[in-house]
């Protein structure tokens, strides 16, 4: 075991996992949805409880990047958006409702960051198709997985 995950309880509960040291090397190695080195600044903004949290400190600290930690427990959206321009963070993961408000009302982060992930529901095709237009320079990964492979299974 590496950690316990709790999920958001998709099936109706929430529940703890057990996430094997697997799952955790995994999301890091042996992929391409993300690239993970020294000149990255990753936002961690999650919940300590999420997957994604690992996702976001793992994937600076591991490879010589910089993590910049969110003040509090809960992602705050105004918070997000001036610590990503304060800070240049280059990786940012956040649920796609909150990537479609950040689009909406907050534009120039797109203008910052080089890769936005999005997971833990549907994305709007129409909010991605208009990054893509607005901002080319953005890499979009929209990804899906449960808590058991610590982050995506696929992108």
């Amino acid at each position: 075991m590496a950690c316990v995950m709790f999920t958001s309880g998709s099936s109706g509960v929430p529940k703890g996992v057990v996430t094997a040291h697997r799952g955790l090397v995994g999301t890091f190695l042996g992929q391409d949805y993300l690239d993970f080195g020294a000149d990255q600044v990753w936002l961690q903004c999650s919940p300590v409880s999420w997957d994604a949290f690992a996702l976001e400190l793992f994937g600076a600290l591991l490879f010589g990047g910089r993590c910049v930690l969110q003040p509090g427990q809960r992602p705050r959206f105004d918070a997000i958006a001036d610590l990503v321009v304060e800070h240049g963070v280059t990786d940012l993961q956040m649920s796609a409702g909150l990537f479609n408000v950040m689009l909406d009302e907050r534009p120039e982060v797109f203008d910052v960051v080089r890769t936005a992930m999005t997971a833990g529901e549907a994305a709007s095709v129409a909010h991605v198709a208009r990054a893509l237009v607005e901002h080319p320079g953005v890499r979009i990964v929209n990804g899906y997985g449960p808590a058991e492979n610590m982050g995506f299974t696929t992108t």
